[in-house]
């Protein structure tokens, strides 16, 4: 298994991912359906 190290780009590759997909996610579903998303992701 090889684990993944969280540096600066990484970071700010999720961060550039996140800033692109959260409007489109926001348009394509209510804000219920996003709390579910994200607390069954975190959970």
């Amino acid at each position: 298994m090889s684990v993944v190290p969280f540096n600066r780009w990484n970071l700010l590759w999720v961060a550039l991912y996140a800033a692109l997909l959260l409007p489109l996610a926001l348009m394509a579903m209510s804000v219920d359906e996003l709390v579910k998303k994200l607390v069954g992701i975190l959970v």
